[in-house]
């Protein structure tokens, strides 16, 4: 069985290797991640705010960067 921080490992290798998420989004995606960490959350938390992350870019629903995201895109 693996620990919670291995399976974040894992996913955020999985989020640097997809060429079809923007890198200003992988970078953005990282940056929120290591601010859940700083602020104390267990890496099943951070896991769990990962995965949508990851999901809507991975998928196509997210085709441009999130600063020009509109409230009506996510």
């Amino acid at each position: 069985m693996s620990s919670p921080e291995h399976r974040l490992e894992i996913f955020l290798k999985r989020l640097e290797n997809n060429k079809d998420i923007l890198l200003s989004n992988k970078r953005r995606i990282e940056e929120f991640i290591k601010s859940r960490a700083a602020k104390g959350n267990a890496a099943n938390t951070q896991t769990k705010y990962l995965y949508p992350l990851y999901q809507m870019n991975a998928l196509g629903w997210v085709e441009k960067p999130f600063e020009k995201l509109t409230k009506e895109e996510v």
